[in-house]
Protein backbone atom coordinates (compact mmCIF):
# COMPACT_ATOMS: atom_id res chain seq x y z
CA UNK A 1 0.00 0.00 0.00
CA UNK A 2 1.33 3.45 -0.87
CA UNK A 3 1.75 5.84 2.05
CA UNK A 4 -0.70 8.73 1.86
CA UNK A 5 1.69 11.42 3.09
CA UNK A 6 5.27 12.20 3.95
CA UNK A 7 4.39 12.13 7.63
CA UNK A 8 3.32 8.50 7.37
CA UNK A 9 6.59 7.63 5.69
CA UNK A 10 8.46 9.35 8.48
CA UNK A 11 6.44 7.46 11.09
CA UNK A 12 7.48 4.20 9.43
CA UNK A 13 11.07 5.39 9.45
CA UNK A 14 11.02 6.35 13.11
CA UNK A 15 9.32 3.14 14.20
CA UNK A 16 12.29 1.14 13.05
CA UNK A 17 14.99 3.56 14.17
CA UNK A 18 14.14 4.80 17.64
CA UNK A 19 16.05 1.97 19.28
CA UNK A 20 19.34 2.63 17.53
CA UNK A 21 21.27 5.27 15.73
CA UNK A 22 24.59 6.88 14.94
CA UNK A 23 26.28 10.19 15.72
CA UNK A 24 27.13 13.06 13.39
CA UNK A 25 30.36 14.86 14.28
CA UNK A 26 31.34 17.96 12.33
CA UNK A 27 34.99 18.60 11.46
CA UNK A 28 36.17 22.15 10.74
CA UNK A 29 39.56 21.13 9.39
CA UNK A 30 38.42 18.36 7.05
CA UNK A 31 35.32 20.37 6.04
CA UNK A 32 33.20 17.29 6.57
CA UNK A 33 30.82 15.39 8.84
CA UNK A 34 31.76 12.03 10.33
CA UNK A 35 29.61 9.14 11.58
CA UNK A 36 30.35 7.46 14.91
CA UNK A 37 28.52 4.84 16.99
CA UNK A 38 26.10 6.09 19.64
CA UNK A 39 26.68 2.83 21.54
CA UNK A 40 30.40 3.01 22.25
CA UNK A 41 31.76 5.94 20.23
CA UNK A 42 33.61 3.85 17.66
CA UNK A 43 34.10 5.31 14.20
CA UNK A 44 31.64 4.22 11.50
CA UNK A 45 32.52 6.44 8.55
CA UNK A 46 34.89 9.37 8.30
CA UNK A 47 33.79 12.09 5.87
CA UNK A 48 30.22 10.77 5.59
CA UNK A 49 29.43 14.23 4.25
CA UNK A 50 32.23 15.94 2.30
CA UNK A 51 32.89 17.73 -0.97
CA UNK A 52 31.76 14.67 -2.92
CA UNK A 53 28.32 15.14 -1.32
CA UNK A 54 27.79 18.19 -3.53
CA UNK A 55 29.04 21.21 -1.54
CA UNK A 56 32.51 22.35 -0.50
CA UNK A 57 32.05 23.05 3.21
CA UNK A 58 34.40 25.59 4.77
CA UNK A 59 34.05 25.20 8.55
CA UNK A 60 31.21 22.89 9.50
CA UNK A 61 30.21 23.50 13.13
CA UNK A 62 27.03 21.51 13.69
CA UNK A 63 25.08 18.82 11.82
CA UNK A 64 21.49 18.38 12.99
CA UNK A 65 18.72 16.05 11.87
CA UNK A 66 15.64 18.11 10.98
CA UNK A 67 12.70 15.99 9.86
CA UNK A 68 13.93 13.83 6.99
CA UNK A 69 17.03 15.94 6.33
CA UNK A 70 20.42 16.79 7.83
CA UNK A 71 21.12 20.51 8.27
CA UNK A 72 24.75 21.63 8.56
CA UNK A 73 25.74 25.02 9.97
CA UNK A 74 28.92 26.30 8.30
CA UNK A 75 30.76 29.09 10.08
CA UNK A 76 32.62 30.51 7.08
CA UNK A 77 30.03 29.95 4.35
CA UNK A 78 27.46 31.72 6.55
CA UNK A 79 25.01 29.01 5.58
CA UNK A 80 22.75 26.31 6.92
CA UNK A 81 22.99 23.64 4.22
CA UNK A 82 20.46 20.86 3.63
CA UNK A 83 21.32 17.22 2.95
CA UNK A 84 19.37 14.02 2.61
CA UNK A 85 19.73 11.50 5.42
CA UNK A 86 22.07 9.65 3.06
CA UNK A 87 24.32 12.72 2.90
CA UNK A 88 23.42 14.09 -0.55
CA UNK A 89 23.48 17.91 -0.77
CA UNK A 90 20.08 19.48 -1.48
CA UNK A 91 20.88 23.20 -1.30
CA UNK A 92 20.99 26.03 1.24
CA UNK A 93 18.19 26.62 3.72
CA UNK A 94 19.51 30.04 4.72
CA UNK A 95 22.68 31.82 3.65
CA UNK A 96 24.45 35.21 3.65
CA UNK A 97 21.38 36.95 2.24
CA UNK A 98 19.55 35.91 5.42
CA UNK A 99 21.79 38.35 7.35
CA UNK A 100 23.87 35.79 9.20
CA UNK A 101 27.64 35.81 9.70
CA UNK A 102 30.08 33.56 11.58
CA UNK A 103 27.40 31.18 12.80
CA UNK A 104 27.98 28.31 15.20
CA UNK A 105 25.32 26.08 16.75
CA UNK A 106 21.75 25.67 15.53
CA UNK A 107 18.56 24.10 16.86
CA UNK A 108 14.97 23.70 15.69
CA UNK A 109 12.16 23.99 18.24
CA UNK A 110 8.44 24.42 17.54
CA UNK A 111 9.19 25.14 13.86
CA UNK A 112 11.68 27.90 14.66
CA UNK A 113 15.31 27.61 13.60
CA UNK A 114 17.59 29.21 16.20
CA UNK A 115 21.05 30.21 14.95
CA UNK A 116 23.91 31.47 17.13
CA UNK A 117 25.45 34.41 15.30
CA UNK A 118 28.72 36.21 16.07
CA UNK A 119 29.69 38.35 13.07
CA UNK A 120 28.30 41.53 11.54
CA UNK A 121 28.99 41.02 7.82
CA UNK A 122 26.12 40.41 5.36
CA UNK A 123 23.96 42.82 7.36
CA UNK A 124 24.06 40.49 10.37
CA UNK A 125 23.56 42.20 13.75
CA UNK A 126 26.63 40.84 15.58
CA UNK A 127 26.42 38.66 18.66
CA UNK A 128 22.86 37.39 19.01
CA UNK A 129 20.52 34.49 18.38
CA UNK A 130 18.89 34.72 14.96
CA UNK A 131 15.46 33.16 14.41
CA UNK A 132 13.91 31.81 11.20
CA UNK A 133 10.76 29.97 10.24
CA UNK A 134 11.94 26.37 9.93
CA UNK A 135 9.58 25.72 7.01
CA UNK A 136 9.93 28.83 4.87
CA UNK A 137 13.20 30.34 6.10
CA UNK A 138 11.44 33.64 6.81
CA UNK A 139 13.36 36.00 9.10
CA UNK A 140 11.77 36.04 12.57
CA UNK A 141 14.19 38.54 14.09
CA UNK A 142 16.99 38.35 16.64
CA UNK A 143 17.35 37.97 20.39
CA UNK A 144 19.99 39.94 22.30
CA UNK A 145 20.38 38.72 25.90
CA UNK A 146 22.03 41.47 28.00
CA UNK A 147 25.79 41.15 27.64
CA UNK A 148 25.64 38.67 24.78
CA UNK A 149 28.94 38.64 22.88
CA UNK A 150 29.87 35.32 21.30
CA UNK A 151 27.11 32.68 21.45
CA UNK A 152 28.19 29.11 20.66
CA UNK A 153 25.39 26.63 21.16
CA UNK A 154 21.61 26.67 21.43
CA UNK A 155 19.52 23.75 22.67
CA UNK A 156 16.30 22.84 24.42
CA UNK A 157 16.72 21.65 28.00
CA UNK A 158 13.57 20.47 29.76
CA UNK A 159 11.49 22.77 27.56
CA UNK A 160 13.82 25.74 28.12
CA UNK A 161 15.86 27.27 25.30
CA UNK A 162 19.45 27.72 26.48
CA UNK A 163 22.35 29.51 24.78
CA UNK A 164 26.03 29.23 25.74
CA UNK A 165 28.14 32.39 25.43
CA UNK A 166 31.68 33.50 26.32
CA UNK A 167 31.00 37.02 27.55
CA UNK A 168 34.59 38.18 27.85
CA UNK A 169 37.97 36.79 26.81
CA UNK A 170 40.59 38.73 28.78
CA UNK A 171 44.36 39.03 28.71
CA UNK A 172 44.05 37.68 32.25
CA UNK A 173 42.40 34.24 31.88
CA UNK A 174 41.14 34.42 35.46
CA UNK A 175 38.84 37.20 34.30
CA UNK A 176 37.34 35.24 31.39
CA UNK A 177 33.58 35.22 31.95
CA UNK A 178 30.72 33.26 30.44
CA UNK A 179 27.00 32.68 30.72
CA UNK A 180 24.29 30.27 29.73
CA UNK A 181 21.33 32.40 28.76
CA UNK A 182 17.70 31.32 28.70
CA UNK A 183 15.32 32.55 26.01
CA UNK A 184 12.00 33.00 27.75
CA UNK A 185 8.52 32.58 26.24
CA UNK A 186 7.27 35.91 24.98
CA UNK A 187 10.67 37.22 23.97
CA UNK A 188 12.41 37.90 27.28
CA UNK A 189 15.72 36.47 28.41
CA UNK A 190 17.21 35.19 31.63
CA UNK A 191 20.43 33.67 32.92
CA UNK A 192 20.49 29.94 33.65
CA UNK A 193 24.09 30.06 34.92
CA UNK A 194 27.14 32.31 34.77
CA UNK A 195 30.71 32.31 35.97
CA UNK A 196 34.39 32.72 35.22
CA UNK A 197 37.62 30.80 35.36
CA UNK A 198 38.42 32.38 38.69
CA UNK A 199 35.08 31.51 40.33
CA UNK A 200 33.24 28.38 39.24
CA UNK A 201 35.22 27.47 36.11
CA UNK A 202 32.62 28.41 33.48
CA UNK A 203 34.73 30.43 31.06
CA UNK A 204 34.06 29.38 27.43
CA UNK A 205 31.08 27.04 27.18
CA UNK A 206 30.42 25.36 23.85
CA UNK A 207 28.09 22.40 23.26
CA UNK A 208 25.51 21.53 25.93
CA UNK A 209 23.56 18.27 26.35
CA UNK A 210 20.88 16.92 28.66
CA UNK A 211 22.04 13.82 30.54
CA UNK A 212 19.94 10.76 31.29
CA UNK A 213 19.83 11.88 34.94
CA UNK A 214 18.13 15.14 33.91
CA UNK A 215 21.15 17.37 34.49
CA UNK A 216 22.84 19.63 31.95
CA UNK A 217 26.41 18.86 30.86
CA UNK A 218 28.46 21.67 29.31
CA UNK A 219 31.74 21.41 27.43
CA UNK A 220 34.05 24.16 28.73
CA UNK A 221 36.56 25.08 26.03
CA UNK A 222 38.35 27.61 28.24
CA UNK A 223 40.22 27.14 31.50
CA UNK A 224 39.85 24.92 33.39
CA UNK A 225 39.52 22.28 30.65
CA UNK A 226 36.50 20.40 31.90
CA UNK A 227 32.94 19.21 31.47
CA UNK A 228 30.68 20.98 33.94
CA UNK A 229 27.45 19.40 35.17
CA UNK A 230 24.54 21.59 36.30
CA UNK A 231 21.23 20.67 37.90
CA UNK A 232 17.95 22.11 36.64
CA UNK A 233 18.36 25.11 38.96
CA UNK A 234 21.61 26.09 37.26
CA UNK A 235 23.81 24.96 40.14
CA UNK A 236 27.09 23.14 39.49
CA UNK A 237 26.96 19.62 40.89
CA UNK A 238 30.13 18.17 39.36
CA UNK A 239 33.12 19.00 37.17
CA UNK A 240 35.17 16.50 35.17
CA UNK A 241 38.68 17.27 33.96
CA UNK A 242 39.55 16.76 30.29
CA UNK A 243 43.26 17.25 30.87
CA UNK A 244 44.59 19.67 28.27
CA UNK A 245 41.77 19.04 25.76
CA UNK A 246 39.60 22.03 24.83
CA UNK A 247 36.12 20.57 24.50
CA UNK A 248 33.99 21.46 21.50
CA UNK A 249 31.28 18.77 21.49
CA UNK A 250 29.92 16.02 23.69
CA UNK A 251 27.31 13.26 23.79
CA UNK A 252 26.17 10.68 26.35
CA UNK A 253 26.69 7.23 24.82
CA UNK A 254 24.43 4.23 25.30
CA UNK A 255 27.13 2.69 27.52
CA UNK A 256 26.97 5.69 29.88
CA UNK A 257 30.32 7.19 28.92
CA UNK A 258 30.54 10.74 27.59
CA UNK A 259 31.90 11.08 24.06
CA UNK A 260 34.04 14.22 23.84
CA UNK A 261 35.21 15.98 20.67
CA UNK A 262 37.96 18.53 21.09
CA UNK A 263 41.27 20.11 20.19
CA UNK A 264 44.64 19.89 21.88
CA UNK A 265 48.05 19.77 20.17
CA UNK A 266 46.78 20.20 16.62
CA UNK A 267 44.98 18.53 13.75
CA UNK A 268 47.85 16.07 13.29
CA UNK A 269 48.38 15.73 17.03
CA UNK A 270 46.01 14.97 19.89
CA UNK A 271 42.92 16.70 18.56
CA UNK A 272 40.26 14.03 18.40
CA UNK A 273 37.54 11.94 19.98
CA UNK A 274 37.71 10.79 23.60
CA UNK A 275 35.49 9.15 26.21
CA UNK A 276 35.00 10.30 29.79
CA UNK A 277 33.93 7.95 32.58
CA UNK A 278 32.19 10.17 35.12
CA UNK A 279 32.38 7.53 37.85
CA UNK A 280 36.18 7.38 37.98
CA UNK A 281 37.32 10.31 35.82
CA UNK A 282 39.05 8.11 33.24
CA UNK A 283 39.62 10.13 30.06
CA UNK A 284 40.45 7.84 27.15
CA UNK A 285 41.35 8.70 23.53
CA UNK A 286 39.39 6.83 20.84
CA UNK A 287 40.60 8.47 17.63
CA UNK A 288 43.30 11.14 17.38
CA UNK A 289 44.48 13.39 14.60
CA UNK A 290 47.86 11.68 14.61
CA UNK A 291 46.08 8.37 13.91
CA UNK A 292 43.99 9.75 11.05
CA UNK A 293 45.28 10.55 7.55
CA UNK A 294 44.61 14.25 7.06
CA UNK A 295 44.08 14.94 10.77
CA UNK A 296 41.03 15.94 12.83
CA UNK A 297 39.36 19.05 14.27
CA UNK A 298 36.02 17.69 15.53
CA UNK A 299 33.24 19.89 16.85
CA UNK A 300 29.59 19.34 17.76
CA UNK A 301 27.98 15.92 18.11
CA UNK A 302 24.34 15.02 17.39
CA UNK A 303 22.27 11.86 17.08
CA UNK A 304 21.00 10.52 13.76
CA UNK A 305 18.62 7.52 13.68
CA UNK A 306 20.00 4.49 11.92
CA UNK A 307 18.78 3.99 8.39
CA UNK A 308 16.12 1.30 8.06
CA UNK A 309 17.27 -2.14 6.99
CA UNK A 310 17.35 -2.59 3.22
CA UNK A 311 14.11 -4.08 1.87
CA UNK A 312 14.69 -5.18 -1.75
CA UNK A 313 11.96 -3.84 -4.00
CA UNK A 314 10.38 -1.42 -1.51
CA UNK A 315 11.19 1.62 -3.61
CA UNK A 316 8.43 3.81 -2.14
CA UNK A 317 9.62 3.21 1.45
CA UNK A 318 6.26 2.04 2.84
CA UNK A 319 7.32 -1.31 4.26
CA UNK A 320 6.25 -3.77 1.56
CA UNK A 321 6.65 -4.49 -2.16
CA UNK A 322 3.60 -4.06 -4.36
CA UNK A 323 2.42 -2.43 -7.59
CA UNK A 324 2.77 1.01 -6.00
CA UNK A 325 6.54 0.53 -6.07
CA UNK A 326 6.72 0.24 -9.87
CA UNK A 327 6.86 3.95 -10.68
CA UNK A 328 9.50 4.49 -8.01
CA UNK A 329 11.56 1.58 -9.35
CA UNK A 330 11.41 3.03 -12.86
CA UNK A 331 12.57 6.40 -11.49
CA UNK A 332 15.44 4.63 -9.70
CA UNK A 333 16.73 3.37 -13.05
CA UNK A 334 17.71 6.99 -13.69
CA UNK A 335 19.93 7.13 -10.60
CA UNK A 336 19.60 7.99 -6.92
CA UNK A 337 18.87 11.69 -7.44
CA UNK A 338 16.15 10.93 -10.02
CA UNK A 339 14.57 8.48 -7.57
CA UNK A 340 14.77 11.00 -4.70
CA UNK A 341 13.30 13.75 -6.90
CA UNK A 342 10.41 11.50 -7.92
CA UNK A 343 9.74 10.60 -4.30
CA UNK A 344 9.73 14.30 -3.40
CA UNK A 345 7.28 15.04 -6.22
CA UNK A 346 4.88 12.49 -4.74
CA UNK A 347 5.33 12.98 -1.00
CA UNK A 348 6.92 16.43 -0.69
CA UNK A 349 10.13 15.37 1.02
CA UNK A 350 13.18 13.16 0.81
CA UNK A 351 12.89 9.34 0.90
CA UNK A 352 13.15 7.92 4.43
CA UNK A 353 14.60 4.66 3.10
CA UNK A 354 17.71 3.70 1.18
CA UNK A 355 18.16 3.83 -2.59
CA UNK A 356 19.61 0.34 -2.12
CA UNK A 357 16.02 -0.90 -1.79
CA UNK A 358 15.81 -0.63 -5.58
CA UNK A 359 19.05 -2.56 -6.12
CA UNK A 360 17.08 -5.79 -5.94
CA UNK A 361 19.79 -8.08 -7.28
CA UNK A 362 22.24 -6.67 -4.73
CA UNK A 363 25.15 -6.16 -7.09
CA UNK A 364 25.31 -2.35 -6.84
CA UNK A 365 23.38 0.33 -8.69
CA UNK A 366 19.92 0.01 -10.22
CA UNK A 367 19.93 -1.38 -13.77
CA UNK A 368 17.73 -3.39 -16.12
CA UNK A 369 19.19 -6.50 -14.47
CA UNK A 370 17.11 -5.61 -11.40
CA UNK A 371 13.79 -5.82 -13.27
CA UNK A 372 13.20 -9.57 -13.00
CA UNK A 373 14.21 -9.76 -9.31
CA UNK A 374 11.96 -6.75 -8.65
CA UNK A 375 8.94 -8.40 -10.31
CA UNK A 376 9.59 -11.55 -8.29
CA UNK A 377 9.45 -9.53 -5.06
CA UNK A 378 6.01 -7.99 -5.73
CA UNK A 379 3.56 -9.12 -3.09
CA UNK A 380 6.20 -9.72 -0.42
CA UNK A 381 6.79 -7.85 2.80
CA UNK A 382 9.99 -6.48 4.28
CA UNK A 383 12.27 -8.42 6.62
Amino acid sequence: MRATSLSLALVLYLLVTTASGDLLITDRYRDSVHKFSSVDGSVIQLDFINTASGLQLDSALEALVVGDEIWVADQNLDMVARYTLAGVYLGPFIGPSSQIDNIRGIHVHENVLYVTNFGSANGAPGGCIRKFDATTGANLGSVFPPGVRSPWDVMVYQGRILVSDDLNISTNPLLDTAAIFELLPGGGTGVFASGSQGTNGLSLPKQMIELANGNLLVGNNGLPRALIEFNAAGQIVASYSTGSLRTNGLFELDNGLILVAGEDTGVLGTNGIYTLNRSNGAFTPLLLGNQTPGGLLPHYINFIPSAPAVCPGDCDCDGDVDFDDIDFFVAALGGEQAWADFYASVYGGQPPCSYENCDVDGVGGVTFDDIDPFVARIGLGCP
